[in-house]
């Protein structure tokens, strides 16, 4: 049978570990809230933010091999707190003008509809988000 001797400073070693480990012991509930208010943070930063977004269709051929069907590009643009995808390109190819010129259109128009939007209507949209977020925080 092996005795292991503790000496002062073992012991004080062990004491101050342990100390620092209780001290870092952090409350769930605590890490969640930090999370939430991290994602909150990222959300509103996201109001500023455009991205473009590649997609390829691919389809099964009677043999097995896939099959490239299309490609789109779109455009992702945050319009009054709320994504909105514009097509900018098919098949690697920009659109000719004539279909651009509808797109830019079609921007025009939902961005007119969301400024016209009761200010009530979005702050509605956000008063669900704090809500959301006060539920699964006090929750």
């Amino acid at each position: 049978m092996r005795r292991f001797r503790v000496t002062k400073g073992g012991l004080a070693l062990v004491l101050v570990l342990l100390a620092a480990m209780v001290l870092r012991a952090e409350d769930p509930l605590e890490i969640v809230r930090r999370s939430l208010d991290r994602d909150w943070t990222d959300f509103e930063s996201r109001k500023n933010y455009t991205y473009v977004q590649h997609s390829e269709f691919r389809s099964a051929g009677k043999t097995g091999e896939y099959t490239r069907d299309r490609s789109e590009t779109n455009e992702i643009l945050i319009l009054a707190g709320r994504p909105y995808e514009r097509l900018i390109a098919r098949n690697g190819e920009p659109l000719p003008e004539k279909q651009a010129r509808r797109e830019q259109e079609k921007l025009d128009r939902e961005l007119a509809k969301r400024q016209r939007e009761a200010d009530a209507g979005r702050s509605r949209h956000d008063k669900q988000r704090t809500e959301n977020r006060r539920s699964v925080v006090s929750g």
